[in-house]
This record gives structure tokens, sequence and C-alpha cells, in this order.
């Protein structure tokens, strides 16, 4: 089973939406024996939930995390995901500073899904719900994308 790890900042918001999006999507496609999503934070707090508005906004989009815990990224983390999904660029350079040789293996979410290598899911946090609304809907267009590129490899 490869790992596919999505990683934002906290691990609260962005990276757990992606995260259940991402298992939602393999398993309609019956990729769900083949790979399993999991999240982390690059600054997160373990065991913090979800914010309510992450487990809402995606919730309307026929995804469950309101059982999420957060965690840290660690080495360990990095070392068993088979592909590392960041939220933005700076989540990237923050693995790779941490992690050099993750290099080939880690990619922003935009990046790996549509090629853009500039653009970033922007932090819901503290923000409207409309925004939280709107950044559950960029990060399911961008993990089906994803999970297209993923289906089409095997």
């Amino acid at each position: 089973m490869k790992k596919v790890l999505f990683v934002c900042t906290g691990n609260i918001c962005r990276s757990p939406m992606a995260e259940g999006a991402f298992n939602n999507l393999i398993k309609k496609t019956g990729q769900d024996k083949h790979y399993l999503g999991w999240s982390a934070g690059v600054f997160g707090l373990n065991d913090h939930p979800a914010t309510s508005e992450s487990v809402e906004a995606i919730g309307e989009l026929g995804v469950d995390i309101s059982k999420h815990k957060a965690q840290r990224v660690s080495h360990k983390i990095l070392e068993d995901s088979a592909l590392i999904i960041a939220m933005t660029n700076e989540h990237k350079e923050e693995i790779l500073s941490r992690s050099p040789e993750s290099a080939g293996k880690v990619f922003t979410l935009h990046e790996y899904s549509d090629g853009d290598r500039r653009k970033n899911v922007e932090d819901p946090y503290g923000l409207s719900f409309k925004t939280y609304k709107e950044c559950a809907r960029e990060i399911w267009e961008a993990v089906e994308k994803l999970v297209k590129k993923l289906d089409d490899t095997n």
C-alpha cells in the first residue's frame, strides 16, 4: 500500500480536507487497495481536531473528516510516504529543508495535479465559511485530477 501524504501548516484545515477527499475518491475508483491518504502539518499540534468549518465545508462534498486528529510532520512520516503533496510552496520548501531525501516525491497540490508550480492552496483559517467552502472545492477538484493521474499510471 502506497501512502500519499498531504501537508499544510497545522493539519487542521487544508490537509485533512485533502486527505478526506483523496480517500473518498480513490475508494470510488477502486484504488483504495493500492493507495491510502494521510496528512500532517509542518507546525501541527498532535491530536487537535480539524476545524469545524473544514469538517462542514468538505462534508458538503460528501466527505467526513469529523474524527480527524492532527499530527506533526516527522522524518518517519515523510519516509513512509510514497508521494508528498504540500498545500503551498512554503510547505514544500520546509519539507525539503527537513528531509532533502524527499526530493522527487514532494510536490505542491497544484504542481502535481495541474502542472502549476506557482499556485498555492491558500489557508482559510480564521476566514469566512464561504472561504472554507471555496478552499474545499479547490482541493476537491485538484485531488480529482491527482487521483486520475494515479489511476492512469496503474
